[in-house]
């Protein structure tokens, strides 16, 4: 399988002709050098895609979720980091239905942890950080930080695999970091390892891990089992399932999901849909959804309102801060009455317009009444 590794001037292309309320990047500063990182919310499944005129995919955008640009000092690139390029659960997207994939021969199946995906990435002087997603700083790339510096095995792994141009993606879980099931220690779990400069999944047992804990492989070795068993397991999340053609899909246990409160009933209540599109845990609920299901429609129609909304304030309001010159008070007797006026001064103030927009949207439909009241003005019909 052939992975599409964008360049750093090409995720910056696919940002501006997106826009930031799709792909967006974040520039941070590590022993005086330049990273940059990339990543994506509020997206559905054709914005990963370019296609031409008949169809035919030219490109798609799937590595840009925590994609990492390291530069020297002089400004010239040093080094670009990948991590999971993105898959989904089954029966979520055209490319991961039932439909598609069920003659695809499975070359491996891991148990799904429940955890923060991390991993790691070395500067031109040498020194190694750890990283989650989007951040150097985070509660948990902190915590996989101490890990890694008291462990002079980890180190040594991860050193020798950076070293390869081989990239370890780890698995972070802990009693202090609970997504759903629970955990008794904190660890890392090493996932995959990817090949960084072609984006190949390289098999785990084809290099020395002793010393590391690597996911737990299982012997199920087709998709029916899987589904099959995907109502009666309890302790863990699912499984990630790779076929031999490279591509990837996760399966879901029923008693996850419903721990996690993302099954039927979250599809009655649309300020509950609301908050799970905002959360970008909208995936979750899709890939419970078979394939012919009604309630893809609501769903579908509930994310493409809530994206055009943002997108409008957004607009909205960039086109009122035309009309700041600098001058708070000013500003607020000319423009006070404007409905957007509290997002554009909470711009002014150095406050992240995007996520004064998203709470805006959450407190306007924060109960059922309100959420269903907030859709139908925007021309929302139920399904």
């Amino acid at each position: 399988m052939n992975y599409y590794l964008p360049t750093y001037e090409e995720c910056v292309k696919i940002c501006e002709e997106k826009g930031d309320l799709k792909f967006y990047e974040i520039k941070t500063e590590l022993d005086g050098y330049p990273v940059s990182m990339f990543n994506y919310r509020l997206v559905q499944y054709g914005d990963f895609f370019e296609k031409d005129s008949n169809g035919k995919e030219l490109k798609n955008y799937l590595e840009l979720r925590g994609l990492c640009f390291v530069f020297n000092t002089d400004g010239s690139l040093f080094k670009r980091y990948i991590l999971l390029d993105k898959f989904f659960n089954v029966d979520q997207t055209p490319c991961s239905m039932y439909s598609v994939v069920k003659n695809f021969e499975v070359a491996n199946v891991y148990i799904k942890e429940d955890g923060s995906v991390v991993n790691f990435i070395m500067l031109p002087n040498g020194n190694i950080y750890a990283k989650s997603k989007m951040s150097f700083v985070s509660e948990q790339s902190k915590e996989v930080q101490d890990l890694f510096d008291a462990d002079v095995v980890l180190q040594n792994f991860v050193r020798t695999m950076l070293e390869k141009d081989i990239m370890p993606v780890f698995e972070f879980v802990s009693p202090r970091n609970r997504i759903v099931l629970q955990y008794d220690k904190t660890e890392l779990i090493l996932l995959r390892l990817r090949c960084n400069k072609t984006g190949e999944y390289l098999k785990l047992e084809d290099f020395n891990t002793t010393g590391i804990k690597t996911a737990v492989s299982v012997g199920i070795k087709t998709l029916d089992e899987l589904i099959a068993l995907k109502g009666e397991i309890k302790d863990i999340e699912g499984w990630i399932v790779q076929f031999t053609n490279g591509k990837m899909v996760k399966v879901k246990g029923e008693h996850y999901c419903a721990l996690h409160g993302v099954l039927t009933e979250a599809l009655n209540r649309e300020n509950d849909i609301i908050a799970l599109i905002l959360d970008n845990k909208i995936d979750d609920v899709l890939g419970q959804l078979a394939e012919q299901d009604s309630r893809r429609i609501n769903v579908n129609q509930i994310i493409d309102i809530v994206n055009f909304e943002m997108i409008k304030l957004k607009n909205d309001t960039s086109d009122l801060l035309k009309y700041f010159n600098g001058i708070k008070k000013d500003f607020a007797i000319s423009h006070n009455k404007n409905k957007n006026f509290p997002l554009a001064m909470s711009k002014i103030n150095g406050k992240d317009l995007l996520k004064n927009i998203e709470l805006q949207i959450r407190k306007e439909t924060n109960h059922l009444l309100e959420a269903r009241t907030w859709l139908a003005k925007r021309g929302w019909v139920k399904n």
